[in-house]
This record gives C-alpha cells, structure tokens and sequence, in this order.
C-alpha cells in the first residue's frame, strides 16, 4: 500500500493510527523521540508565528518582547530531558498575547502549524518533569516526511507494507521508486488546506497543490489498475474555519452556501472523483472516497477503511 498526499495532508498521523488499530504501540526510544519533538514543536511553531507576524505587519506587545530571544535562541532536547522550566512562563505569556493569537488566527496565510493550539491547551501538563507522551500527544506531533519509509502491519492472512513518501515538493521525485509493485494508493488530502498556502512556500494553495497529484496520480500508466482510497482529512479543522473563510474565494467556481460545511466537503469530493472518472475510461480499477479527522483516532471508520485495503490488497495480489 502506497501512502501518498502532498504535504501537511496527515499522512505520518494516518500511519501511526494505523500502527495502534495493528497493535504495534510505539516503543519506549520512539516515545522519548516524540516527547523532543514535542517541546521542538512548541518552541518553533511560536518561532513561525513570530517570523509571520513580520509580513503581517504585527508586533508583541511590550510586556512580552524580552521573550522572543529566547524563543529565537532554543536548542532541542537531549534525551532524558525534561521540558526546561526557564520556557514555561515565555511559552504561556507569549500565545496568551493578543496580536500572536490575531496572528494565528491567520494562520492560512503562512501554513502555521495547526497542533500549536492542541499543545498550547495542555502545557502545564507537559512542562511536568516526569512528563511522558500520550497516544494523543504522539498523534498531534509534527515531524515532515523525508525520504520513503516502510511499516509492516500484519493481518490474518498476510503481512501488508505501508510505504510513507515525503510530500513536499521537494520529496516527490523519490516517488517513482515506490511505484512497483503497489496493489493499493491510500490519498491524504487535507480539507482545511483550501485556504493555506504551502509549507515550503506561500505562493502555492495546499488544496490545489493535491489536486495537481491527485490529477497526476490518477492519469499515470503506473496506477492504470490500482484501487484508490481517497482519505479526505482534518474535518474537524476544515468545520471550524468554514464560517469564517469562504471556500469562494479560493475556489471561484464553487457555488454553495457561504460557511456550509456539507456543500463544501460535496464540492471538493466532486472535484477530486470527476479527475478520477475522467482518468479511468476503462473502469479498471475501484475508487474509495472517505472522510476522517486527522488528530482523533475514528478506530470504527478506520477499521472499515483498512478492511478496504487489505481486501483489495488481496485481490490484487490473486490476479
């Protein structure tokens, strides 16, 4: 099974809710890996927000500027390290400050991390000094895809490969290694990215970036007989933007309601099917379209959806 999306789109979180619906819990090197991510992800994703603020014309208020060095200036953990208190009191004043949350608040314009409001949430909890990593904190850890790694999960019947590829652009030219031999593509597609701007890049929009791969994807001579799963993520994300940020204006052919989330999750399912359809003249191959949240683990929709996969793995394999 080949897991493909563009960047940001929740592949890496997709495969470790596939690691804990398989069983395969994360070992005690992996957990302590994520808990140095985790403080890493607090202390850059502030550092994204501060460099943002600059092209959004927007300062710190002045109570908080003597913490932005040291911000500027944070090193990663070494291991067995606990979470220095020294950034406790500069984290919490800094993301209370009102012109860094309007700053957040317009996030779309500079792809700033979407985990930063789940871990902000909770960080009493994680500067506790014998802190150790939840399933739920390991699944909102950000950590950007390089390179191609490969999980094996085992069923009843077979073991089945995950193969998770980079999807920045910069990543995409190692895909045509993986291409060989896959009876399964599994799509991640971010939903609330219809209003952001690449990660690598801000002149370039997420959604349209994985309609061009998914256009690709479905027209390559490699995939002409390989079932599609298209994994529509971050729901929870795309709703609570909606309201306030209308798909017209990124989409100008879009023709629903204004801050209806039903019409804009239909319009973008229509997009990406009419590209496979067109694509698939033959009808040799089945297409799969779902919706999922990317930081909460559905384990009943995830279980249907791998019984998917790992059924059309297997028929693929006995032709």
């Amino acid at each position: 099974v080949l897991l493909l999306g563009s960047g940001d789109s929740g592949k890496s979180t997709f495969l470790k809710q596939m690691r804990l619906l398989h069983h395969v819990p994360f070992s005690a090197k992996e957990t302590e890996s994520y808990r140095q991510v985790i403080f890493s992800n607090l202390t850059q994703g502030m550092k994204y927000i501060l460099d943002a603020m600059q092209e959004m014309d927007l300062n710190v208020t002045k109570d908080n500027i003597s913490h932005v060095d040291l911000i500027d200036n944070a090193t990663n953990l070494r291991d067995g390290e606990a979470f220095p208190q020294t950034f406790l009191t500069p984290l919490t004043a800094l993301w209370e400050d009102p012109n860094i949350r309007h700053a957040y608040e317009r996030g779309n314009e500079a792809a700033l991390p979407a985990n930063l409001k789940y871990y902000f949430s909770e960080i009493d909890r994680l500067f506790q000094p014998n802190y150790q990593p939840t399933e739920q904190d390991i699944m909102h850890a950000r950590v950007p895809t390089t390179g191609i790694t490969e999980t094996t999960l085992s069923t009843k019947n077979y073991e089945m490969i995950l193969v998770d590829v980079g999807g920045q652009r910069s990543e995409r030219r190692k895909w045509i290694h993986c291409f060989q031999g896959v009876s399964s593509i599994v799509f991640l597609v971010s939903l609330s990215g219809y209003d952001l701007c690449l990660v690598e890049g801000w002149y370039a929009n997420q959604m349209q970036d994985a309609i061009t791969i998914w256009d690709t994807i479905s027209h390559s001579q490699w995939f002409r007989r390989t079932s599609l799963i298209l994994f529509f993520t971050k729901n929870d994300l795309f709703e609570e933007k909606i309201p306030n940020s209308d798909i017209k204006n990124f989409f100008p052919d879009y023709d629903g309601e204004s801050g209806d989330v039903k019409a804009g999750r239909d319009y973008f399912k229509k997009r990406f099917g009419r590209l496979a359809q067109k694509a698939d003249k033959t009808k040799e191959r089945d297409i799969y379209i779902h919706t999922t949240t990317t930081t909460t683990i559905d384990s009943v929709l995830l279980r249907v959806v791998m019984a998917a996969v790992e059924g059309l793995c297997f028929d693929n394999l006995r032709l």
